[in-house]
């Protein structure tokens, strides 16, 4: 069994990771305590689980991916995989403005962000 912890890419504004482990997990998606874990098949057909948590804050997030696979995986895979999760964890995303502008000028989304929307990003499939 191969794995490897590896920082997921740097996003810009914060990121609500409790968020996505207390309201946003569905299937293929599962929650272990503070991981978000997901299973990933590779374009070259071989699978990885992944297990990705936050081990900065909300404000300074710093996110890790634990990579498990059956065998060694080639830098190009490992690449496909932290890319793959950064995309479906909208981490590419700046959605300072969003919160910044959009939610305090709309009463229901100030709301939603008083209970824990704020900095919340919205997940996609990988595959």
């Amino acid at each position: 069994m191969w794995s490897q912890e590896l920082k997921l890419p740097s996003q810009p504004g914060p990121v609500q990771w409790r968020h996505f482990i207390d309201h946003y997990v569905m299937a293929p998606w599962h929650a272990e305590g503070d991981n978000l874990v997901r299973a990933l098949v590779r374009p070259d057909g071989d699978p990885v689980v992944t297990f990705s948590h936050n081990v900065g804050s909300v404000e300074a997030p710093d996110l890790r991916v634990v990579i498990y696979a059956d065998s060694d995986l080639h830098e190009t895979a490992v690449e496909w995989v932290v890319d793959a999760l950064g995309e479906a964890l909208g981490l590419m995303d700046d959605v300072t403005e969003f919160y910044d502008v959009v939610v305090p000028a709309d009463r229901i989304l100030t709301t939603a962000a008083a209970y824990g929307l704020q900095d919340a990003r919205l997940r996609i499939s990988p595959d």
